[in-house]
């Protein structure tokens, strides 16, 4: 009935998971890959006590840390504030048939308990999951992310650079 932010989905997940090794045998090998809330149900999935082991690897491409946060940044933080519409959400979520509370699931807590292998995607110009959400779920699954942010770090004081001699070109420009 309700899109869970990859909460309720998770049990979808397990489910699906387990229908296949159900229908092609207990040799089956799985790959689960999911996008935003898919990779968020993916991770949840994977901390499911029921969660087959016959999934070999997770890829989890732009999950979010947790709903509360997600939802708080599609909200808005221009003149649509994200509160008091986020008090407002949580509770219409609360009371709705099969509701949970938006700011209990927390993808950072289930992490370090997942033993299935996991590929971590973030995309550095993501508009709806940050960057840093990525980093966060990385660092909670035991990951060395520092030659990530060294990467990025170089990547930016390039930019900052390349954009600098722009400006010296284009003012050098104009004093000839």
């Amino acid at each position: 009935t309700w899109t869970g932010s990859g909460w309720l989905e998770r049990r979808d997940v397990v489910a699906w998971c387990s229908w296949i090794v159900a229908r092609t045998g207990e040799d089956a090998q799985i790959i689960v890959h999911g996008q935003g809330m898919g990779a968020t149900a993916a991770l949840f999935a994977a901390a499911e006590a029921d969660f087959p082991a016959q999934v070999r690897a997770i890829i989890s491409d732009s999950a979010y840390t947790d709903a509360w946060n997600e939802t708080s940044l599609r909200l808005g933080t221009g003149f649509a504030k994200p509160q008091p519409t986020l008090n407002l959400y949580r509770y219409a979520m609360e009371k709705a048939k099969d509701g949970y509370d938006i700011a209990v699931p927390n993808v950072l807590q289930v992490v370090p308990s997942i033993t299935t292998p996991l590929f971590i995607l973030q995309g550095e110009e993501d508009n709806a999951t940050p960057p840093y959400m990525g980093m966060y779920i990385a660092m909670a699954a035991g990951c060395d992310i520092s030659s990530i942010v060294d990467a990025v770090a170089a990547k930016e004081v390039m930019a900052y650079l390349a954009k600098v001699k722009e400006e010296a070109a284009i003012e050098a420009e104009k004093a000839a």
